[in-house]
């Protein structure tokens, strides 16, 4: 009996897309909710448990059989009865809440959450009247490499657990941890995916770099910063959500140069997986001297000439205005620090599972280097989506529409994404 009330009041058919905060107002339901939530209905009322696991979404599958599905609809069905008029009642950023009036006179709550490729990846039900748990968003923060303060956002689901998590590096330049920088990128890029990584039931720590945001100090100049700076911060961060009981599997996601940063950390520090996300597998004075020749030719020669006047530990002098500002003094020393490793050879070095995902339209890493990454780490995963740019957006070959996906927060991320991490995150 005591069961019975226990699954009455909370009832939880999968928690892998858990609701995020609702809106009180009732909101208008989408064209691809209106398709697929009067399929759902159609097959729990007549107990087509195959059909609805065909709906699910593969973090769905990894959770609930066909077998599982079957038992849970007649479970529901034995306590409330078919579903009969529904309605629209709340939003969640992830999904949707329908009232639904049971047979056997009971109103409950449920939760609907659709994936990138209209897939269910959150089904949640509730009594009308509880308040459902909202997902819990704190401040975090660690001592880090150079004893200051990194200071970040931690995401975790409302219930449950111990949950994965998910670490997000950010790439090079002042990138905040929203994936933000003072050079002009507005994406939200690094908030929206820890937004899709906890509908997906995933928490997330998302930190500024030392030097950057509230993670800025005095303490700590231009001159001191080193690369081994950013791997000795994330290797704090690690520990502390290694003593954390909260969470079960650590992963690290690494963007573009924060990739090689969590190469690092992960040979010093044991977590569960490795995501290269746009990462290059070329030494960074390789990708440097290509992208700038790429985009002034007629600095070229120079660029070279700087690049290894820094290598070799030598001040560079460069007399081009945009090569000083880009190698200055003060961070030259950085500079040399990451030109002295090579992704490949330090990818190779890790035994842990490892997803590699590129986009096919990003201006800065090209397709190439992620393939030059799968190659060198033998039993990697690749994963290649067409029309993602380096801020994680779709655009096309237009490069008004790339620049535009660095400009605009409200550009979702591209399809797929979501998807390929959390299928990884199990």
């Amino acid at each position: 009996m005591a069961e019975n009330k226990s699954v009455m009041r909370y009832l939880l058919l999968f928690l892998a897309g858990f609701m995020l905060a609702q809106s009180a107002e009732a909101q208008k339901e989408p064209l691809n909710y209106a398709l697929s939530f009067p399929r759902f209905k159609q097959f729990y009322n007549e107990r087509k448990s195959d059909s609805l696991y065909g709906m699910f979404a593969v973090t769905v599958k990894a959770v609930l059989s066909p077998e599982k599905t079957q038992d849970l609809i007649n479970s529901l069905q034995e306590q409330y009865g078919t579903i009969g008029q529904t309605s629209v009642n709340k939003s969640a950023p992830q999904g949707l809440v329908y009232e639904a009036a049971f047979s056997k006179g009971k109103s409950m709550n449920v939760t609907y959450i659709l994936n990138d490729k209209n897939e269910i990846a959150g089904l949640f039900f509730s009594p009308k009247d509880d308040v459902p748990a909202e997902p819990v968003v704190n401040n975090f923060e660690v001592t880090g490499s150079k004893g200051v303060p990194i200071k970040g956002t931690l995401e975790t689901p409302a219930s449950g657990g111990p949950h994965p998590l998910v670490i997000i590096v950010a790439g090079s330049g002042p990138t905040d941890r929203n994936g933000n920088s003072t050079l002009g990128v507005h994406s939200n890029t690094y908030k929206l995916l820890a937004e899709c990584l906890l509908a997906r039931g995933i928490a997330s720590v998302r930190y500024d770099k030392c030097g950057i945001g509230a993670s800025a100090s005095p303490q700590v100049s231009e001159q001191q910063m080193r690369f081994e700076t950013m791997s000795g911060d994330l290797e704090a961060i690690i520990r502390k959500a290694r003593a954390d009981k909260r969470f079960g599997k650590i992963y690290l996601a690494g963007h573009s140069e924060g990739s090689l940063v969590s190469m690092l950390a992960a040979q010093k520090e044991k977590v569960d997986g490795f995501i290269s996300i746009a990462g290059p597998a070329r030494p960074a004075g390789d990708i440097l001297l290509e992208q700038i020749s790429n985009a002034q030719p007629e600095l070229a020669e120079e660029t070279r000439a700087t690049l290894e006047s820094i290598k070799a530990g030598k001040p560079a002098n460069p007399q081009n205005p945009a090569l000083q500002q880009m190698f200055s003094p003060g961070v030259q020393p950085y500079v040399q620090s990451w030109m002295a490793y090579d992704p490949r050879v330090e990818i190779k070095k890790l035994s842990i599972p490892v997803l590699i995902i590129q986009g096919t339209e990003d201006t800065q890493v090209p397709v190439s280097e992620a393939t030059m990454l799968h190659q060198a780490r033998a039993g990697s995963q690749l994963t290649v989506l067409y029309g993602m740019t380096h801020t994680l957006k779709t655009a096309t070959a237009d490069p008004a529409s790339n620049r535009k996906t660095y400009e605009d927060p409200a550009i979702p991320l591209t399809n797929g994404l979501c998807d390929a991490i959390g299928s990884f995150c199990k």
